[in-house]
C-alpha cells in the first residue's frame, strides 16, 4: 500500500459533495467524506446535523493535528521501518483470516440481509401496546385453537371502539404491561420476536394489527407512536450491529466454524503425523525457568535438545501446499510472536492444539486470499486505519514521549514550587455499627452513650460486610468517605459517638476515635504524583511547541464554508 493509502484509504460511504475539501494540509486535503465520518463516530446524526460551527471546528482541528503528525512521520520515514513494515503484514494476514470468517461462517447463522433489515430499521423506534393471550408450551390443538378465537372476538370488540385499555387490563397475560393498559412503551425493531417485526413495522398510527402468532401465544398489538430519527451509514452502523447478533448467536458461529473448518481440512487435505507428535512429546526437554528483565520464564527454544537432526524434519502436520516438521514447529514456538507460550509445551494435546491453531489461522486467510475478499473496501479501510495509528502513536512516541526528559533535580524543584498540589486533605479514625433496624440502632446509640466498650457493641452488632473481622473499624476516612458517615464524623470531636445515621436501608452509630489534620506530604509520600503532574505539563508543552512547528512545516487552509455545509445534503438510503 502506497504512503497516501495509509492515511487516506478508501471511504465506503458517501453523501453529497463528498470530495470537497474542509481543509488542505501540506499538500492533502481533508474531504467532506472523511470530516463526516470521523465527526458521527462519537455522534448521532441528529446531533451531528444540528452541530455548532465551533463544535465542527474543535473536531476538524483534531483531524488537522493528526495529519500533520502523520505527513511528518512520512516525512521522516517511520512507513518504511521495518518494525511498522512487520506489523503491517502480521495486520494484513490478521485481517484476511477475519474477511475469510465473514464470509464463509459468520452468513450461515446471520446472514448480511438480517443486519442489514436492522440498520434498515435502527432509526425507527415505535410506542407500542399489546394484549398478550398465553399459550403454555405443552398445550393442546384445542387449546390453541380456542385462545385463537378469544383474540379474535377481543380484535372485534377493539375494532368496535372499546377502549383498548381496559380490555388489556382484562384480558392480556403480560403481568408488566397489563396494568398500563398493555403499554410496552418505545421498542426497537430487534426487540420484537422476528415472526411479527414486520407485520408491527409496517402499522401505521393507531392502527391495531390481526392477532400474531409468538412463542409466548397471540398478540394484539397497536402503534401509538412512531419516531425517526437520521441514521447512520450501513458501513458505520454494521460493526455494532454484527457484533451484537455475534454476542446472542455465539454458540451458533461456534458450531458453524467447526464445520466450516472441517469442509477446508478435507479441500486441503490435511493430514496429522500421530507417532511423530507422540514421539515430540516423549522427547521434550524441561529445562529451568531463564532470568529475563521482567522474571523468570521458561527456556522453550531447548525444550527440542534431545532430538536429533533427523527427527527434528520429521513432519508433524501437512496440507496440499505446506508442510510442518518440528523443525519449522520448535522455530514458530521458540520465535513466532503469536504462537509463543509462557509454560512449556507438555504432551501430545498441547503440540497438537497449537498446529490446529496455526493451521486454521493459515489456510482460512490461504482461501480468503485466493478469493480476493481483504480487497473489499471495508477490509482496505480497517488496514489502512490501523496503519495510520501506529504511524500516529510511533511519530509522538519519538517526538514527544522520548523527548520529554525529568530528572530528580525537576521533580525537586516542582514540588517545592507547587506545595498545594501535595497535601493530604485531613482525616478521622472511625469506628462503626451498622443495623438493618432502627430500634436496634437507637438501643446501640444509647449504650455507647452510656459508656459501653464500643468494640464489644461492634462485635455483638455490626453488620457492615468488611469491617465484621475488624469489630467496625473503618480506619482513617476523608470528609467524602462513605456518604453520610464521613460528613457526619467530620462534625464531632475525638471520643463523640455520633448516629444513628439513616443511609439507603441502613442504620449507622459512629464513634469518632482520633483525627489527623491536613499536611503537607514528604517529597518521598509524593514522588509518584509529582513525577505524573510534572511529566503531564511538560509533555503538554512539547506538544504545542512540536504542532506549531508542524504548522510551519505543512501549512494548513480550512474552508469554513465547506465546513458549514457539512451534514446538509446528508443521507444514507439505499445501499
Amino acid at each position: 500500500f502506497g504512503a497516501v493509502f495509509v492515511l487516506f484509504g478508501l471511504t465506503v460511504w458517501g453523501c453529497g459533495k463528498t470530495n470537497e475539501p474542509v481543509a488542505r494540509v501540506g499538500n492533502s486535503s481533508i474531504t467532506t467524506s472523511q470530516f463526516e465520518e470521523t465527526f458521527i463516530k462519537k455522534r448521532s446524526i441528529d446531533a451531528a446535523q444540528q452541530a455548532t460551527l465551533a463544535q465542527k471546528e474543535n473536531v476538524l482541528n483534531e483531524m488537522v493535528n493528526r495529519r500533520l503528525q502523520y505527513l511528518e512521520a512520512v516525512a521522516q520515514g517511520l512507513d518504511r521501518r521495518p518494525d511498522f513494515l512487520k506489523k503491517k503484514k502480521d495486520f494484513i494476514k490478521q485481517t484476511t483470516f477475519w474477511a475469510g470468517i465473514e464470509a464463509n461462517v459468520i452468513p450461515r447463522v446471520i446472514p448480511e440481509k438480517e443486519i442489514k433489515n436492522i440498520w434498515r430499521h435502527s432509526n425507527i423506534n415505535l410506542k407500542i401496546r399489546h394484549i398478550l393471550l398465553k399459550i403454555a408450551p405443552n398445550a393442546t390443538k384445542k387449546q390453541i385453537d380456542s385462545t385463537r378465537v378469544l383474540a379474535g372476538e377481543i380484535l372485534k370488540k377493539l375494532r368496535s371502539g372499546n377502549d383498548f385499555v381496559q380490555m388489556a387490563e382484562k384480558y392480556s397475560g403480560d403481568e408488566r404491561t397489563k396494568r398500563y393498559g398493555g403499554n410496552m412503551g418505545y421498542v426497537k425493531w430487534e426487540q420484537l420476536d422476528p415472526k411479527i417485526r414486520n407485520i408491527v413495522f409496517s402499522l401505521k398510527r393507531y392502527q391495531i394489527s390481526e392477532p400474531l402468532r409468538t412463542a409466548e401465544g397471540f398478540e394484539i398489538i397497536q402503534v401509538l407512536q412512531r419516531r425517526i430519527f437520521p441514521r447512520k451509514p450501513y458501513e458505520l452502523a454494521r460493526v455494532q450491529i454484527l457484533n451484537t447478533l455475534m454476542r446472542r448467536n455465539t454458540r451458533a458461529l461456534n458450531q458453524a466454524y467447526i464445520a466450516y473448518w472441517g469442509e477446508l481440512q478435507k479441500k486441503y487435505k490435511v493430514v496429522w503425523f500421530d507417532k511423530n507428535i507422540k514421539l515430540l512429546a516423549d522427547s521434550l526437554y524441561f529445562p529451568r525457568p531463564r532470568r529475563t528483565p521482567k522474571g523468570f520464564a521458561p527456556d522453550t527454544s531447548s525444550q527440542f535438545k534431545k532430538l536429533s537432526p533427523k527427527q527434528m524434519d520429521l513432519p508433524l502436520v501437512k496440507y496440499s501446499e505446506k508442510t510442518y516438521t518440528i523443525n519449522a514447529f520448535a522455530d514458530l514456538v521458540s520465535t513466532g510472536p503469536s504462537h509463543r507460550t509462557r509454560k512449556p509445551l507438555r504432551g501430545e494435546k498441547a503440540i497438537r492444539s497449537i498446529l490446529d491453531n496455526i493451521l486454521q489461522r493459515e489456510i482460512i486467510a490461504k482461501e480468503a486470499q485466493k478469493r480476493g475478499l481483504v480487497n473489499k473496501e471495508r477490509y482496505q479501510k480497517q488496514i489502512s486505519d490501523f496503519l495510520n495509528r501506529q504511524l500516529y502513536q510511533t511519530i509522538r512516541s519519538e517526538e514527544i514521549t522520548k523527548k520529554v526528559v525529568v530528572t530528580d533535580s525537576m521533580l525537586k524543584r516542582f514540588y517545592k514550587e507547587h506545595p498545594g498540589l501535595y497535601k493530604e486533605a485531613p482525616r478521622v479514625k472511625v469506628q462503626v455499627v451498622m443495623v438493618k433496624n432502627k430500634d436496634l440502632a437507637d438501643k446501640v446509640y444509647r449504650l455507647a452513650r452510656k459508656g459501653q466498650n464500643f468494640t464489644r457493641l461492634a462485635e455483638k452488632y455490626n453488620q457492615m460486610a468488611g469491617t465484621k473481622k475488624s469489630k467496625g473499624m473503618l480506619g482513617y476516612i476523608g470528609q467524602n468517605s462513605y456518604g453520610l458517615i464521613g460528613t457526619e464524623a467530620f462534625r464531632g470531636k475525638v471520643g463523640e459517638v455520633r448516629g444513628p445515621l439513616n443511609q439507603g436501608s441502613n442504620y449507622y452509630v459512629l464513634k469518632i476515635l482520633a483525627r489527623k489534620p491536613e499536611r503537607l506530604k514528604t517529597f518521598k509520600e509524593a514522588r509518584f504524583d509529582v513525577e505524573k503532574d510534572l511529566r503531564g505539563r511538560l509533555t503538554r508543552y512539547r506538544e504545542k511547541e512540536w504542532l506549531n512547528q508542524l504548522h510551519k512545516k505543512f501549512p494548513v487552509v480550512i474552508f469554513k464554508k465547506n465546513l458549514e455545509n457539512t451534514f446538509q445534503e446528508y443521507s444514507t438510503e439505499g445501499i
